[in-house]
């Protein structure tokens, strides 16, 4: 089944707003369960599981966690090393499939 974001766009921005809600909480208490979801999202994306054209819902709902997880990254100097690393990773793993660097 194929679903646009369109068609759900109360459902993605809901989505969304919980993320940012609760994100504090994702990160002290699931960041293992959570970065095993976004590796599931890079690896959905970089085997074209996930596509634009095909899952545009399932693929925004991705693009924005992995979005999300860089720009949250990237603005923590603590982390900013191993930060360095996984955006490499995901990098060489998705390409220009996604533009969140």
């Amino acid at each position: 089944m194929t679903v646009s974001t369109a068609t759900c766009r109360r459902m993605f921005e809901a989505i969304k707003a919980q993320h940012l809600e609760r994100e504090q909480a994702i990160y002290e208490q699931h960041y293992v369960q959570y970065c095993s979801l976004l590796g599931a999202y890079v690896s959905a994306i970089r085997d074209d599981v996930i596509t634009r054209d095909r899952n545009p819902l399932m693929f925004d709902i991705a693009s924005f966690e992995i979005g999300q997880f860089i720009r949250k990254q990237k603005n923590d100097a603590e982390k900013r090393r191993d930060f360095q690393i996984l955006a490499d990773i995901i990098h060489k793993s998705i390409g220009d499939k996604l533009n969140v660097f």
